[in-house]
């Protein structure tokens, strides 16, 4: 025998006891308003036929009170326990229940025993303090540790605070569930930036790098107080290279890590002189902040992890990285904004490094005594479409490399010195530097450094095999040092413009040091071979000009004769020669033999009778 229950809906109007017409129905998530959108379950009817349709909310009820459909009375129907709200026709609230279950309210019980819904406690302090144990298997939320899921488990279990955490009450505790996404959150920080949270990345780290089967995403929220070193290689034998690869994003305005410690925010065991132990890390959206400009000692790594990359990070008052006694592999910054750093930001020293790359990154060390890029030795070095401003060091400096391509970037207003420069390729000590291309950059230098004969943007002091092509310079571009040769050296297609630039041609500057010794360099203009015949120990044949003529050497007395070469021969408005009697540049003002020659200024020098 079965006791029949009345099946459809009905909604009277609780302080009139007549039938709610017209009332509006919503039903959504357990705890939360189901007016909100955001917070709403599907809502179905059931026809009489059991025919199942979703219906949007509000649900309008009869002005009799029921639900109909089509003119037909039909039931509600919704997965799970739900949140209930009804409001009358004019949007007044007469109903409200926050979590019902199969059409009955849930108790604390039911909470307690269902494994189909989690239950909360606000802290950790909370969960240890509750009297009444859980199922095996029921997921509890801590609130304040961002929300994190934990499992229950059989048993008391190793608990160590972090992942597993013990109840105080019951022979009981719970089990961190953790999907690909990890917050440091999880394991403990509560405040922001107001106390260390070194302990709990710690803990955040191992746990990402205990698992090397199954990469993690370790995401960021806010900003992480470090008072030491977070070791990267925390777990695990230094004899071997570990697979540990995860990445570490900021998701939200300048979340990342911050120290006013002079420490290397993340190490890793490695051999030392040998090689690194560390493989695969991406920091993406990070941000990365030291305290002062006078600590010198303050590091985002320290070179013994191989394959790392920096995607759109920003490094405020702290150096990426230092490393001499350790290869280096494979770091790579795309798109960082680096700022007011102490020293170098990238400075390795050791013999060796391989792969190493900016691209579209900006430098700004804000009118201070930094430099950006130094190395002793690297094999692949790619520095593309990058920005250098307002350093009193010399951006660039490579002592030694394999494979250098130095591309699309633009060096602005850095307060340097003579003898320091913009880019310098310098391998006068034991190190190889070999296959440079530098390309397409741009140098806008100050107007001191414009004016100075003896300042130029680019030195090349032993350099095998580079090449120049397609650059621009504000004043002098190429230095080339006679004492330290350079081998196979060819530059085309640069350009230089200064006070003394005239008809689109690049000024000859007679105190450009081109100088070579057994060497051969080539030039694509005939200015620079000009310049090149000019400079100490250098002779024609090492001196080849693959787009021009170096027609245009004459003393004074030839280019006065109308009926030289210089001026019967070859001779176009803005032809540029040079004069070795005066020791001064020369341009053509035109084509015919009596045409004029013009010095740098504009003014007539020579007149050819």
């Amino acid at each position: 025998m079965a006791i029949i229950e009345f099946p459809i809906l009905y909604a009277p109007d609780p302080l009139k006891g007549r039938p709610l017409g017209g009332g509006q129905i919503f039903v959504g998530e357990p705890d939360l308003d189901p007016q909100i959108p955001a917070n709403q379950k599907q809502l179905n009817i059931v026809q009489e036929d059991g025919t199942i349709v979703p219906v949007s909310q509000p649900f309008i009820v009869s002005f009799g009170g029921v639900p109909t459909y089509n003119g037909a009375t039909v039931r509600l129907d919704v997965d799970g326990n739900y949140s209930f709200k009804m409001l009358d026709k004019l949007g007044v609230q007469k109903y409200y229940v926050e979590n019902v279950l199969s059409g009955t309210p849930v108790t604390n019980e039911d909470l307690i025993n269902d494994l189909s819904q989690s239950y909360e406690f606000p802290t950790v302090a909370a969960y240890k303090a509750f009297a009444t144990a859980f199922p095996v298997g029921k997921t509890i939320v801590i609130i304040n540790r961002a929300r994190a899921n934990y499992t229950v488990i059989a048993g008391t279990g190793t608990a160590d605070e972090k992942s597993i955490l013990a109840s105080d009450q019951v022979s009981q505790s719970i089990d961190l569930t953790i999907t690909d996404i990890i917050l440091p959150d999880y394991f403990g920080v509560v405040l922001e930036g107001l106390t260390d949270d070194t302990v709990t990345v710690q803990d955040t780290f191992d746990y990402c790098l205990a698992d090397t089967a199954n990469p993690k995403m370790l995401s960021l929220a806010r900003r992480y107080n470090l008072t030491g070193t977070i070791n990267t290689e925390q777990t695990g034998s230094v004899t071997v290279i570990k697979e540990n690869r995860f990445k570490v994003i900021g998701v939200s305005e300048g979340a990342g890590f911050i120290t006013s410690s002079d420490i290397t925010m993340f190490s890793s065991v490695a051999f030392t002189g040998v090689q690194s132990t560390f493989r695969g890390i991406n920091f993406n959206n990070v941000s990365f902040i030291g305290n002062n400009l006078s600590a010198t000692q303050q590091f985002v790594m320290e070179g013994a992890q191989l394959q790392v990359q920096f995607d759109n990070c920003s490094f405020r008052k702290i150096k990426a990285l230092f490393a001499d006694n350790v290869n280096t592999f494979s770091y790579i910054f795309r798109g960082c904004d680096i700022q007011d750093w102490k020293g170098k930001f990238f400075e390795l020293k050791f013999t060796t490094a391989n792969d190493v790359s900016f691209d579209n990154c900006y430098f700004n060390g804000n009118s201070n005594d930094f430099g950006a890029i130094d190395i002793s030795l690297a094999q692949s070095f790619k520095c593309t479409n990058n920005t250098f401003e307002s350093m009193f060091d010399t951006p660039i400096r490579m002592l030694g490399s394999r494979a250098s391509a130095i591309h699309g970037n633009y060096f602005e207003s850095c307060a340097l010195f003579t003898g320091t420069y913009y880019v310098d390729l310098n391998a006068a000590g034991t190190s190889e530097l070999a296959g440079v291309s530098l390309a397409g950059n741009l140098f806008f230098m100050t107007a001191a450094q414009d004016l100075d004969p003896a300042f130029f943007a680019v030195n090349w002091t032993s350099v095998t095999s580079g090449a120049s092509n397609g650059n621009w310079c504000s004043g002098r571009l190429h230095k080339i040092v006679s004492a330290q040769p350079n081998y196979d050296l060819a530059i085309n297609g640069d350009m230089e413009s200064t006070t003394g630039f005239v008809a689109g041609r690049l000024p000859i500057r007679p105190d450009r040091n081109f100088g070579v010794l057994s060497a051969t360099v080539s030039f694509a203009t005939p200015s620079a071979a000009i310049d090149a015949l000019t400079a100490d120990s250098v002779t024609s044949d090492q001196v080849t000009a693959t787009n021009g003529s170096v027609n245009g050497i004459r003393t004074t007395a030839q280019i006065s004769d109308i009926a030289n070469a210089i001026n019967t021969t070859g001779k176009i408005r803005g032809l540029q020669i040079w004069d070795t009697t005066s020791g001064k540049a020369l341009w053509a003002a035109a084509s015919s033999a009596g045409g004029p020659w013009l010095d740098a200024l504009g003014v007539t020098v020579i007149t050819p009778s």
